[in-house]
Parts: structure tokens; C-alpha cells; sequence
């Protein structure tokens, strides 16, 4: 009969125009929070704060919200208890509820989420802070210029070294291969060809394939010659001792190590210094942080 009586009261608050006095409704819902039914609390709550809020003052739509939260929690319903307890957070970030009574696992819930979300804010304050700083830097880094030591003679290196001194490191990729590959090709023709014929003569039968060999090795060797030339002309051609800006490598290390240099700068540092204890009969120490 007092189960039955408790749930004609809920039904009754339940069925009462929230609206015409909110901050009353939000009493009653209190009261039956109070009097352990959390499943007729959590409506009650919820039809304060949902699907716009009814309530004009802050204190008490936090409370809703908490409220609400703890009583979706008590009968398991933790993913909207934490959500509840998010809007709560999300309203006041110095919220305490070790005040409020509730059970020990209901607050203790509510303080891992307290945590859980002070934690993000700190990795997002970190991350856009640190994208604050690598923008800052950027700025400086990009007005970096680099005067290197070079030699004008070693432009005559073939195998691209004047396109590498250059930090044309494409052509100089490109001049060595095609070199290396063509004269590779040559001196493995003539060595065979030496090999198989080392007095110089060739049967009649295998003459044509012989001349087709060392044809095609006289041309790689003059190809190889013509791209030593071309690499050796176009180094000349691109060499500068102008100041160059920072390649996308170097800008990016340059940056870390200005970024780390920061950090280490605002790290703390012990010191201690002299002092005179009060009495004047002595002399002791203090300890000073530097920030």
C-alpha cells in the first residue's frame, strides 16, 4: 500500500505543469530523490532539463543535472549519468558534490569524471598551445637563411656532386644513376668481350653478334662521357653562394629544438640561498622554486 501511495504521489508531481512554478517542481523532485526512488526521480529531473530547461536559476539546473546524473547511476544507467554529470561540469568546473550526500560509489563516479575531463582539457590546452608555439617558431624558422661553405671546383665531380652541393638532390640523384648505370654497362660488355676473344679474334659465325655488343659498348661509354659533361656544365650553370632558406627537414628539426629549448627554460630549478634565522643567532637556508 505505501509503494502503491508513493507512486500516485510521483505520478501526481510528474503530471504537474513544471512550468507554472520550476523551482517547486524542483523540490519535489528532490523529495522523492531523497526517499530512494531514483527511477521517478530521473523523470522528474529530466522533464525539468529536457528538451529546454525550465529552470531560471543556475544553482539549481546544476543540482538538476547532478541529481539527474546520480540517479541514473544508482540503477545503472552510466553513460547518461555520465553525460549528466558533463553538463553539470561543463556549468561549474569547481563543482564538488562530496557535499551532497550521495553514496560513496556515486561520488567517487563523479570525481573519476571530474578527472577524466580535467585530463582532456589539459591534452587540449597542451596541443594548442603547442600548435601556438610551432607557429610562432614557423614565422622565425622562415626567415632563417643558411650561408654554406662551397667549393666551385668540385663541380667538375661527375656523378652528380656539384647537383648534390647545389641541394639539387633530384638532378644529383639522377646524374649518378644514369652515369653509374652507363658505364657499368660498358665496362661489363668489354669485359666480357675481352674475356671471350682476348686475342682479338672472333669466328667468322659470331662477328655480327661481336660488333653488335661492342657497338652498343662504345655507346654507353660515349652516353656515360655526354652525361659526366651535361652534369659537370649544369653544376656550373646552378652554383651559388647566396644564403639559402631552410629545407622542410631542417625547418622542422629547428623547430623541435626551439621547442625544447622552451620547455626546459620554463621547467623549475632549485636554488638555495642564504638567510638569517629570526632569533639572529644563526644562519640557515631556503629553498627557492624558479618558474
Amino acid at each position: 500500500m505505501r509503494q502503491v501511495r508513493i507512486a500516485i504521489a510521483v505520478l501526481l508531481v510528474a503530471t504537474t505543469p513544471a512550468a507554472a512554478d520550476p523551482s517547486k517542481a524542483f523540490v519535489q523532485a528532490q523529495t522523492v530523490f531523497r526517499s530512494g526512488q531514483y527511477q521517478q526521480a530521473a523523470v522528474l529531473f529530466s522533464g525539468l532539463l529536457y528538451p529546454t530547461t525550465q529552470l531560471s536559476d543556475l544553482k539549481e539546473v546544476i543540482d538538476a543535472h547532478v541529481h539527474l546524473a546520480v540517479a541514473n547511476f544508482e540503477i545503472g544507467q552510466l553513460e547518461v549519468a555520465t553525460r549528466e554529470f558533463d553538463a553539470a561540469i561543463h556549468l561549474d568546473i569547481t563543482l564538488d558534490i562530496s557535499g551532497y550526500g550521495f553514496s560513496k560509489q556515486a561520488t567517487e563516479f563523479f570525481e573519476k569524471r571530474k578527472k577524466e575531463r580535467e585530463d582532456q582539457a589539459r591534452k587540449i590546452e597542451e596541443r594548442g598551445r603547442r600548435g601556438r608555439e610551432r607557429q610562432k617558431f614557423l614565422k622565425s624558422v622562415d626567415l632563417i637563411r643558411v650561408k654554406e661553405r662551397k667549393n666551385y671546383l668540385r663541380n667538375l665531380i661527375p656523378f652528380g656532386v656539384g647537383q648534390f652541393q647545389n641541394n639539387q638532390t633530384g638532378k644529383g640523384v639522377f646524374f649518378a644513376a644514369t652515369e653509374v648505370g652507363l658505364g657499368l654497362t660498358s665496362f661489363v660488355i668489354w669485359t666480357y668481350l675481352r674475356g671471350k676473344y682476348p686475342d682479338g679474334r672472333v669466328p667468322l659465325e659470331e662477328v655480327d653478334g661481336a660488333r653488335r655488343l661492342q657497338i652498343f659498348q662504345i655507346a654507353s661509354a660515349g652516353l656515360c662521357i655526354g652525361a659526366m659533361a651535361g652534369g659537370i656544365v649544369d653544376g656550373f650553370v646552378n652554383y651559388s653562394e647566396e644564403a639559402r632558406p631552410l629545407t622542410e627537414e631542417e625547418k622542422k628539426e629547428t623547430i623541435e629544438q626551439l621547442m625544447q629549448e622552451e620547455r626546459e627554460d620554463k621547467e623549475s630549478s632549485l636554488r638555495v640561498l642564504p638567510m638569517i634565522t629570526p632569533d639572529g643567532a644563526g644562519a640557515g637556508a631556503a629553498l627557492s622554486w624558479e618558474f
